[in-house]
C-alpha cells in the first residue's frame, strides 16, 4: 500500500508555501523572466472568469439583487432611486466606483502598471479625494 503521508508543499503550512512562492516570484521579476499580463491578456482573463462565474445562476441572481439595491436605494423604481452617493453593499459609493475604474484603467494603459498595483494606487487616490471605498485588508 502506498504511503499516504503528505510531502513537499502539501506538508507545509499555507503561510510557508506563500512565503516560498513569493520569493520565487520576486526572483523571476529580478531576472526579467516573469510573465506580466498586458492589458489585452488581462481583458481576456477577465472575460473567461466572467463566463465561468456567470454559469452559477444563483450567484448571478445574488449579485444582480445587490446591484439593484445599490442603484435604487433598496426601493422600487416607481418610488425614486437612491441618493447619488449611496453606498453599495460592497462598501463603495457610486462616484467612488467610477473614479476607481477610470484610475485603474489610466494606471494600467497609460503607465503600464501591473493590475494589482494599479488597484492599490487607485484606492489610495480615491481615499485621498474623499471617496468612500473599502478599507485596506
Amino acid at each position: 500500500m502506498a504511503d499516504e503521508t503528505e510531502r513537499g508543499f502539501a506538508a507545509m503550512d499555507e503561510d510557508e508555501v506563500r512565503r516560498i512562492a513569493s520569493m520565487g516570484g520576486k526572483a523571476a521579476h529580478e531576472k526579467g523572466v516573469a510573465h506580466e499580463f498586458d492589458h489585452r491578456e488581462a481583458v481576456e482573463a477577465g472575460r473567461k472568469g466572467g463566463e465561468a462565474v456567470s454559469r452559477d445562476r444563483q450567484h448571478m441572481a445574488e449579485i444582480g439583487k445587490l446591484g439593484g439595491e445599490a442603484s435604487h436605494g433598496g426601493r422600487s423604481r416607481g418610488r425614486g432611486g437612491g441618493a447619488r452617493r449611496s453606498e453599495t453593499k460592497s462598501g463603495y459609493d457610486e462616484e467612488g466606483r467610477g473614479f476607481l475604474e477610470k484610475e485603474i484603467e489610466r494606471h494600467v494603459d497609460d503607465q503600464g502598471m501591473p493590475q494589482d498595483q494599479a488597484v492599490a494606487a487607485a484606492m489610495s487616490e480615491a481615499r485621498r479625494k474623499g471617496y468612500h471605498v473599502p478599507d485596506r485588508k
